[in-house]
């Protein structure tokens, strides 16, 4: 047996095991239970796709020096927040309040770095949390930069 043969198998069965004993059998009842080993086929999501949630924001950005992007988060749910600098320089970035209030975060992405972060927004501050969110992005010499930005709410 190759690697990819037991690791296939290693993925597997805990999968199965899993949806058997919380009673998702009835699952399967329309497809044949072989399809469960075409691993080939299983497409796994994105680092930066959280499932299931409502979608707030998921773009592509490409800015002259600096850019802003919005968000509308209206709910009581938490915000998970994703950016990666896809560009080739480092970028600073800043996640701002409605109204440019407060500000709920500060970093710096070197190229091809990422971050995901959880903020349980309503339950620190309630419906002021409700609003347009802005994400400031720049970089230090005003050259084109870009990132991906993905926002949702853990609904």
């Amino acid at each position: 047996m190759d690697f990819l043969h037991i690791y296939k198998h290693l993925l597997v069965a805990p999968i199965v095991l899993s949806l058997t004993l919380i009673g998702s059998v009835n699952a399967f009842a329309s497809g044949e239970p072989s399809n469960l080993l075409d691993l080939e086929n299983l497409t796994l999501p994105k680092d930066h796709v959280i499932t299931p949630q409502a979608l707030l924001l998921d773009n592509d950005v490409t800015f002259p020096g600096e850019g802003t992007s919005y968000f509308n988060y209206n709910g009581t749910a938490d915000l998970r927040f994703y950016i990666k600098n896809t560009g080739n320089k480092r970028i600073h970035v800043e996640l701002n309040f409605p109204g440019g209030s407060r500000n709920l975060m500060r970093i710096t992405l070197a190229p091809g770095e990422s971050t995901t972060n959880n903020f349980p927004l309503y339950d620190v501050y309630g419906p002021s949390a409700n609003g347009q969110y802005s994400v400031y992005v720049y970089n230090d010499d005003g050259s084109r930069g870009s990132y991906h930005i993905s926002a949702r709410t853990l609904e």
